[in-house]
């Protein structure tokens, strides 16, 4: 927490964020325009805009905060330039018509705010936590911290807007291309995809009511989930590799490196629950030596066991999703 702080007062985290940010976008735009690919127009669903809105609105109430602080160092600047950069991206977003670099926006918008909200839980928020600390941070702070959660909130139920894919793709030389249409995996939000799997709803309603769930009802399967994708994909990688074991692992790349990741995130949850009752106990033996107060240690607990959960949904999900990919 001290080496973050120290970090955070001389710009340091936010001078590398704002650097990586920047660098990514410059790249993949220069791509896009040497590829010179025709991008069909993007889908966006029902109400999508009206949560964008709403989250510009929150993102520049969160950057007038910073602006109204009295406190106004080194660091405090660079960050409200940061924010002023994610407003300005979410702005500049709404008059950009391509749906790939629309995505790419909307992701560097979500991973920024993320970044911001976790460098001033970490840098004020928590200190405010530790025992005998006089450190509170000022009103104008904390409401531009609320904000800023608030946004990521509308962020994460906010509907995606879903991008056919390009004219070169495998999927654009088949017959039924043209009657290409986004499946409720690709347009339904962050929170329904990660954690709560509310696409799924209806079809468990339907079973539910109806008993019988014909194969016409059920949920339509991604664009690159497709069998006619999957037969061409599988015959170009065939025709490069002879091994079956590297034509799988040249399949499922994607797969297999996002279990990778969720594996070891769900070991890091396991340690949060031994890690916030040990010293939970530590602080009922000895109240005057502990560092933090014991509600940040069921905060870790509790969010320990929903981030536990979430990557063991994800993990069952991404098994399945290999498996249709192989049948």
């Amino acid at each position: 927490m001290v080496t973050l702080t120290h970090a955070s007062e001389n710009a340091r985290i936010q001078k590398c964020v704002l650097f990586l940010s920047i660098t990514w976008l410059a790249f993949k735009t220069l791509i896009a325009l040497r590829s010179r690919i025709a991008e069909a127009k993007p889908y966006q669903p029902r109400g999508m805009k009206v949560y964008e809105i709403f989250s510009q609105g929150l993102q520049g109430a969160s950057f007038a905060s910073f602006l109204s602080s009295p406190h106004r160092g080194y660091g405090r600047k660079w960050t409200t330039a940061v924010l002023g950069y994610v407003l300005m991206l979410s702005i500049f977003k709404t008059f950009i018509e391509g749906g790939r670099l629309r995505s790419l926006l909307h992701q560097q918008i979500t991973v920024l705010s993320l970044a911001l909200f976790l460098l001033l839980a970490t840098t004020d928020i928590l200190p405010s936590s530790i025992r005998g600390s006089s450190y509170r941070p000022d009103a104008a702070i904390f409401a531009a911290f609320v904000l800023l959660w608030a946004s990521l909130i509308v962020i994460a139920l906010a509907p995606r807007e879903w991008t056919p894919p390009n004219s070169n793709s495998a999927y654009n030389s088949l017959p039924m291309a043209a009657k290409m249409k986004p499946s409720n995996e690709e347009i339904c939000s962050w929170f329904e995809r990660y954690c709560s799997f509310g696409r799924v709803n209806p079809l468990i309603r339907k079973g539910w009511k109806h008993r019988t769930i014909g194969v016409n009802e059920r949920a339509d399967l991604p664009w690159h989930c497709r069998p006619e994708v999957l037969h061409s994909q599988i015959v170009s990688i065939r025709q490069r590799y002879k091994t079956t074991a590297r034509m799988l692992i040249m399949l499922l790349w994607r797969e297999l490196l996002y279990s990778l990741v969720f594996a070891g995130l769900f070991f890091v949850a396991e340690l949060a629950v031994p890690l916030g009752l040990y010293n939970i106990l530590e602080y009922l033996r000895d109240p005057q030596e502990a560092i933090l107060y014991s509600h940040i240690w069921l905060l870790v607990m509790f969010l320990g066991e929903i981030l536990g959960t979430i990557v063991q949904q994800q993990c069952a999900f991404i098994s399945f999703r290999a498996s249709i990919k192989l049948t």
